[in-house]
Order: C-alpha cells, then structure tokens, then sequence
C-alpha cells in the first residue's frame, strides 16, 4: 500500500509492506492439532473462494497465513479469554465474501461467526500501528526511490562520508520532537546525497514527491507510544504538542489564549438565548449553585 506523508518540509510517498487485512474466527479445534487444523481451514477457504469465483480447478491462494491467539470475546460476558483463529487474507476487496463463506458454512462443512470483518483496510491498520489524522508517521528504517541510481563503490563511500552519523538502517526521518512521544531528530535529505545502502536497486518511482520510500510495518514506531496516550485524545494531542512547540520557538508562553475571532463585542443576545441563559440560571439556582 502507498501513501503520502510528510517528512518536515519534504513531500513523501511511502510504500508500506507486510500489512494484511485479517478477520477472527473462533476456534474449537475439533480434537486436532492446532497447526493442523489451521491448514486445513487455510486450504478449505481457498477452495470455497476458488468456487465461489466460478474456478473450481483453480488453485488461487487467498489466504496469507492463519495463526491462534486468544482474546476476551466483546458480546456477552465471559469469565475468561477464549481462543481465535486470526485470518490473514492477502486481499482486502475479498474480505466480506471470505465472512459470507464462513458463515455459510462453505468452509469445513461448518458455520463460523467472524470477528471484525466489518473494519475496514485501512482502519485496521490505523489501529493496529496507533495511526491517526494531524501526526506523522514515524519509521525505524526506510529505503528510498531515486530517479538516478548511483553505481560503484565510490559513490557509496562519498555518501557515507556526507552523513556519517546516520545508521543505514535506522532512520530517524519523522521522529516527533516533544517530551510525550518519542525523541529523535529531523533530517533532510537530499536524493544526491544518500548513502547507496538506503538506495533500492533497479525499483522505479510512481510519484512526483520529493521523496519516496519502502519501509516494512514492523519498523512503524508510533506503536511504540500508545502508553503516553491512555487516557487522552491521541489527535488532539498532537496537535497541541505541535503548537506548545511552536510557541516555545517564539519565546512564547504555552497557555494559548482564545482568538480575537471569539470574542463577540456588543452583538447583542438572541431571544432564543437570552431563553436558554434564563433556564441555565434556574437550574443552577434549584442545585444550589453560585450563580
């Protein structure tokens, strides 16, 4: 999946690997071996999917991988976790007919009830990697996409020697600046000037950003932060980190005051108003407020 985000300053496009869409099924066993028992549920949805597509010779596979973990069902009460079977699909437009088929009971001549199959791509994703509007995305290492791709030794020494504190594989490209999220330092970089083990080979850019990147999801490190937010709004958050820092840069205090556009002067009140200000007043007069 590819998407645009910004390095400060700099326009990026980033290609982001080894995110698949999964739904949760539960799991009984019927008796079986766990890994077993996962083939076979694995090669039966291929199956259904296959037939359900009008190929049944086919042998398409569908499903990444299916793994058992265990979690407190939402519905109902339950004194303990139970086990479920997490479906790893490499599609995401197949997800609802993977759902339909389980519950259909196309799959192991059972009927099966699917978790979170209604969450979009997307949204799981934003989740899983405490993604979210107004933040960066914060990478331990990427890889770049150039227009012109160095060759030889000596371009990968000059390039080093250019940056020589900068790790060829952790990348402290969009790090936030700010004590309750994670620390590090921006670094603009310049396509000329990137060490050749950084430099994807022979891969071609699809966009017309200044920059553009391949990275793997596991090296995301927003996750990383998700205790500094429990408890808070993690966007609104940002946002005001972003401006406490912007006002420390102007030698300005932290308490933001309310714009001038707030403050109404002599509008006089509404009738509606001066209605609701009048029934305010009772009830804080009833409840034995100051008022």
């Amino acid at each position: 999946m590819s998407c645009s985000c910004c390095v400060p300053g700099q326009k990026t496009c980033l290609h982001l690997h080894g995110v698949f869409p999964y739904i949760y099924v539960p799991y009984d066993g019927c008796g079986l071996q766990p890994e077993r028992y996962m083939r076979q549920v694995a090669f039966s949805i291929d199956r259904a999917l296959n037939v359900a597509m009008g190929n049944p010779a086919a042998s398409t596979q569908h499903v990444f991988k299916v793994v058992l973990v265990s979690g407190m069902p939402f519905y109902g009460y339950h004194a303990k976790e139970k086990h479920f079977m997490k479906i790893y699909l490499y599609n995401p437009k197949i997800v609802k007919r993977v759902c339909e088929l389980l519950q259909s009971g196309a799959v192991m001549n059972k009927c099966y009830q699917p978790h979170e199959g209604h969450i979009p791509y997307l949204l799981q994703l934003f989740m899983d990697y405490n993604l979210y509007g107004m933040n960066l995305i914060n990478m331990g290492a990427v890889k770049f996409r150039t227009i012109h791709i160095k060759e030889g030794a000596a371009a990968d020494q000059q390039s080093s020697s250019s940056h020589p504190s900068i790790s060829p594989w952790k990348v402290p490209c969009t790090t936030k600046l700010n004590d309750s999220s994670l620390a590090g330092t921006f670094v603009r970089w310049e396509e000329n000037a990137l060490p050749c083990s950084l430099v994807l080979d022979d891969v071609e850019r699809q966009s017309t950003c200044e920059l553009e990147v391949d990275a793997v999801a596991v090296d995301i490190l927003n996750r990383l932060d998700i205790e500094n937010q429990i408890g808070r709004n993690p966007g609104l958050q940002a946002i005001w980190e972003d401006e406490k820092q912007r006002r420390r840069e102007k030698n300005q205090i932290s308490q933001i005051e309310p714009p001038d556009s707030q403050d109404r002067g002599v509008v006089p009140s509404t009738d509606s108003e001066k209605t609701f200000m009048k029934r305010l007043k009772e009830i804080l007069r009833e409840n034995k407020f100051d008022v």
